[in-house]
This record gives C-alpha cells, structure tokens and sequence, in this order.
C-alpha cells in the first residue's frame, strides 16, 4: 500500500512538472503559480496526453491541499478516477525518500564551516 501510495504522489509530481515543462511560457503566471497569487478557490487543472487519443486530468485544490488524477478514454470519452490525495502532511515533511544527502545532513554540514 505504502508503494502505491509513494507512487502516486511521485506520479502526481512528474505530471505536474511535466505539464508545466510543455506549456507555453507565460510570465505573469509563471510568478504566480503558487496558492497564493490563485483567487480563493481557484483550481489548477493540468491535462497531459497519453496516446491514443487518451488524456490525463489532474485537478489541484490548493486551498483543501488535494488532488485527483483522471483518465479519460479516446474513444469512449469514459472518466476514470485514478487517485485522489490529500498532500497537507506530505507538505510538513522535511525529507522522504532522499538519495544522496539528507537536507538535514547539508544543513549540519553548513553549520559546522
């Protein structure tokens, strides 16, 4: 259970980074993508192709801190819920699954010259 959840969540983030890596540029939104600069109960929607004519939804609620992931079928159109996760305590971690360094080790390390 442990792994499909850490799955999903790295799954969640390598969509969103990739979404963010193939859109357009735009610099007033570029400053802004964080919660803060959203209007109150704004959603950030991302879709990200999967071939075939099927495509991947995820929705982010920046202020309940959740998201879902979609699929939807090419040819159906049908929407299948993947996941759905809510990140607030994954957002007070420190460090999770770190290679190399821990952030903890960097900051000792720092401490000490």
């Amino acid at each position: 259970m442990k792994t499909a959840v850490l799955g999903a969540v790295i799954g969640a983030g390598l969509v969103l980074l990739a979404a963010c890596w193939q859109a357009p540029i735009r610099p007033v939104y570029a400053e802004r993508f964080a919660s803060e600069g959203l209007p109150s109960g704004e959603l950030i929607v991302l879709s990200t192709p999967l071939g075939e004519g099927r495509e991947r939804i995820t929705v982010v609620d920046p202020t309940m801190h959740v998201m879902s992931v979609y699929h939807i079928g090419g040819e159906t159109g049908q929407i299948e819920l993947k996941g759905v996760r809510n990140f607030h305590w994954d957002l007070q971690m420190l460090e999770f699954n770190v290679l190399g360094l821990r952030p903890g080790e960097i900051q000792a390390e720092l401490r000490h010259r």
